[in-house]
């Protein structure tokens, strides 16, 4: 009978602290998960960095892609131009000079196009001398929906080219002087009154890029 008791109030004991599941019993941390702050700071001070590297390469990206456009549209106009003047002998905007580029851009100059898009404008079929657009409508060029940049063209005969282009900044040879036509794009993508322009003509091959990159 002693020995029975003995077992019966060991056995009390055990069971008191046996784990239902059998698992070994294990302290439990009181500490919970979370980040310090110094962890967040770090984080965030690499979040700025990342930042700072990446929104100038994106509107550098950005601005690569508006003049790309822009590019493309001159490239056309030069094309459209050449043929103009292998049937009617002179560019489209004939008697315009250089001296009436400023007033030549259409939807507007630099002052107009100010980072936003405008519409280009559409022939009405009526071609009326002293029209900006005129001359992209004799070539037929339009562009495509809406533009980020004015565009202008001037075109002059071999008389007005020794007052236009023979001097500075083109310094045409006078061996070469002929009928010429120069077209050029122009914005403020900044908004900072820092005109960009480009620019193509009958004399030279390549773009004009004032955004540091001279002929390109």
């Amino acid at each position: 009978m002693s020995h029975s008791r003995s077992s019966s109030s060991s056995s009390k004991r055990t069971s008191g602290h046996a784990p239902r599941n059998g698992a070994v019993p294990s302290r439990v941390s009181k500490r919970r998960a979370g980040y310090t702050l110094i962890e967040l700071m770090i984080v965030v001070a690499i979040t700025g960095i990342l930042a700072a590297i990446a929104i100038p390469a994106f509107q550098g990206y950005i601005r690569r892609s508006n003049t790309a456009e822009t590019a493309a549209f001159l490239g056309v106009i030069k094309l459209r131009q050449a043929a103009y003047r292998g049937e009617f002998g002179q560019y489209a905007g004939f008697g315009a000079g250089v001296g009436d580029m400023p007033g030549a851009f259409v939807p507007g100059n630099a002052t107009v196009m100010t980072g936003g898009k405008r519409n280009f404008p559409v022939s009405n079929g009526v071609l009326q001398l002293g029209d900006p657009a005129a001359p992209f409508f004799a070539i037929g060029a339009s562009p495509d929906g809406q533009v980020r940049f004015g565009y202008g063209i001037v075109a002059g005969t071999p008389a007005q080219s020794q007052a236009d282009i023979a001097g500075p900044p083109y310094n045409v040879p006078a061996a070469e002087l002929d009928f010429y036509f120069i077209a050029q794009a122009t914005a403020d993508l900044d908004g900072n009154g820092t005109a960009m322009v480009m620019e193509c003509t009958s004399f030279t091959r390549d773009i004009w890029n004032s955004a540091g990159k001279g002929w390109d």
